[in-house]
């Protein structure tokens, strides 16, 4: 080799070594970047939801009621005088009453004089009633009704015909009347209700994410780069 071929050859090592340095990719360098992209996102969210709701109520309820009750049921002699049977009626809370009776001879053949009247009747003291409700006589069998107008005592009156009985009598009283009736009882009753629930649900959204990359560089960038 010539002198001036190595002058050139020494000349040139400074620039290959500086194109190595500047230019040459020999490093490799690592940088992120931010990448974005759709997701699907799950969520939830609470929604109102109506149900049928069975429940009970008590309510008051009224009934009208047909009642019966007997009075009297007696099998007597009418003896001189009179015989008198007299009863409590209360027709307080009481509508369409009636009170209705019979006396049939039972043996021989008795007459009498028959009263019915209410403790407001003046001739209760002397035995025979002024203003009698029911007034009959002289009979062996009778059948009568009336309506009592008031609560109070009441009073069936027999008085022998001929002053003294010539047999039995069977005396039968009965009362039968409405009533109304207050009682409760548990109603079955529907209803709706609102209430909530989550509710699971999709959507879709735009997120970020880092994303490392690699290159080869020359050293002087990589240096830079540090």
């Amino acid at each position: 080799m010539s002198l001036r071929t190595t002058k050139i050859a020494l000349a040139s090592v400074p620039i290959v070594v500086a194109l190595v340095f500047c230019v040459a990719p020999i490093m490799q360098l690592s940088y992120t970047t931010v990448d974005r992209y759709q997701a699907t996102e799950v969520y939830y969210e609470r929604e109102p939801y109506v149900v049928r709701e069975e429940y009970t109520e008590i309510q008051e309820h009224a009934t009208t009621q047909h009642k019966k009750t007997v009075l009297f049921d007696r099998l007597f002699v009418p003896y001189a005088g009179h015989k008198t049977f007299e009863t409590y009626i209360d027709i307080r809370g009481k509508s369409n009453i009636l009170v209705r009776g019979q006396f049939t001879r039972n043996s021989g053949y008795p007459e009498v004089d028959f009263y019915v009247s209410d403790d407001t009747d003046p001739g209760l003291n002397i035995g025979i009633p002024k203003k009698p409700i029911v007034a009959v006589g002289p009979v062996t069998n009778y059948t009568f009704s009336f309506v009592p107008q008031r609560s109070g005592r009441y009073y069936f009156l027999f008085v022998p015909y001929h002053g003294q009985p010539r047999g039995d009598l069977r005396f039968i009283v009965e009362m039968e009347w409405q009533e109304t009736v207050v009682g409760t009882q548990e109603v079955t009753k529907y209803r709706d209700v609102t209430k909530y629930r989550d509710v699971q649900k999709e959507r879709v959204v735009w997120k970020e994410r880092p994303v490392t990359h690699h290159k080869r560089v020359s050293l002087l960038r990589y240096l830079l780069s540090q």
